[in-house]
């Protein structure tokens, strides 16, 4: 059984205000910790859209997060109070993402341990069956991503880049993407704050990279991808 984070993406009600959604992520937070295996809870409104609440949730194990799935008589109050802020018809099923390093330490975006404040989230989207997404289009795209990071790294980092990153795939090979059961591939990179990361992707040889990264000759057979800056706040079981 290996660690998860399970990501959350959470589309709030057009009437969710400011101080009803602080109460609902404060009490879920802390239901959440207090299940077998829950070890933090990262949570934020996405930079670009503060319409929609993200959890970052690291499990002991997918298992974990089905026993609390299957727990009733503490889901179902759970899964009430987060239904009271969140708009049914943009909800979309949770994610649970095998990171390395795992538990991805660069989601500690506050708090004493925390070493970078905005991360920068990138989605790389891949057909989801055994045929589309087989272990060597896995072990290939990895490797596409490993290498970019080494490459683009000594760029960024003069620019606010705090050096950490993470890698891992989704569990999932059914996400809805562009009308496509997808997987996907998930970077994440550690910046000082969102002016950093902008006027980094600005540069001419980190857009040269980027665009070979999402060329035919890069991510060979990506379908799409997706960019959020995200700012947790970190609650660790104990705290």
């Amino acid at each position: 059984m290996a660690p998860v984070t399970e990501i959350v993406v959470l589309p709030l009600k057009s009437d969710a205000d400011d101080k009803t959604v602080a109460a609902v992520v404060a009490t879920n937070t802390q239901v959440l910790l207090s299940q077998l295996g829950c070890q933090r809870v990262h949570s934020c409104r996405e930079h670009e859209d503060a319409s929609k609440l993200r959890f970052f949730v690291d499990w002991d194990s997918l298992e974990a997060h089905q026993a609390f799935s299957r727990n009733t008589a503490a889901f179902g109050p759970f899964a009430k109070l987060m239904g009271s802020i969140a708009d049914p018809k943009r909800r979309t099923p949770p994610l649970h993402v095998s990171f390395t390093p795992s538990p991805p330490t660069i989601l500690r975006n506050s708090g004493p341990e925390a070493k970078s404040p905005f991360v920068e989230m990138l989605h790389f989207y891949f057909p989801g069956s055994d045929d589309g997404c087989p272990e060597d289009v896995v072990r290939k795209a990895t490797d596409v991503a490993n290498e970019f990071l080494i490459q683009v790294l000594p760029l960024i980092l003069p620019h606010g880049c705090t050096g950490e990153t993470a890698v891992g795939w989704t569990l999932e090979r059914d996400i809805r993407f562009r009308d496509q059961s997808c997987r996907a591939l998930v970077v994440l990179l550690g910046w000082t704050s969102p002016e950093a990361f902008m006027t980094a992707r600005e540069t001419e040889p980190v857009s040269k990279l980027v665009r070979r990264l999402l060329s035919p000759e890069g991510l060979e057979g990506l379908v799409g991808y997706e960019l959020v800056l995200v700012n947790n706040t970190t609650v660790e079981r104990g705290d």
